[in-house]
């Protein structure tokens, strides 16, 4: 199984002002999902500040489960992220590949740090579908299809 932990704030909410997900952040992970046929654990804070929300957000997508919250005490948000993705993959069997998207930079591998003023665009859909697949990925012919529909990219 190929696993994306995904973060939202600055990953597909990029209005510091606003909670709306962002419809080209919203396009690129569903056609990344199509691709890898990646499931998702939800690593975000919004997992304790708005579940219902982000539950609602991402309606139709593979959604799976959630790291587990630990409390940041000692540990900058950045590590205790990383040990929250870590304990959940810990207490997995079935995983092939995963990622981990994120506007922060994490002490971690297979990280595709979103730019929080854009979010998830190309470059991180075809980031996260190289890591997933393996294979270097384009997003050629999607880049059409989202023109065609009216997504800025």
């Amino acid at each position: 199984m190929n696993i994306i932990f995904l973060d939202i704030d600055g990953v597909l909410c990029v209005d510091a002002f606003s909670d709306k997900f962002q419809d080209s952040c919203m396009f690129w992970l569903r056609e990344t999902i199509k691709v890898t046929k990646a499931k998702i654990v939800l690593s975000s804070d919004w997992r304790w500040s708005c579940p219902g929300q982000a539950r609602i957000a991402l309606d139709g997508l593979p959604l799976i489960g959630e790291t587990p919250v630990f409390p940041v005490s000692s540990n900058s948000l950045e590590m205790t992220r990383m040990l929250e993705i870590a304990a959940w993959l810990n207490e997995q069997k079935e995983i092939h590949s995963w990622v981990a998207v994120d506007d922060m930079w994490l002490p971690m591998p297979n990280l595709v740090q979103t730019d929080w003023k854009f979010g998830f665009d190309r470059k991180a859909a075809n980031a996260v579908s190289s890591i997933l697949t393996k294979s270097p990925f384009h997003f050629l012919d999607e880049i059409e299809k989202a023109v065609r529909m009216g997504v800025k990219l």
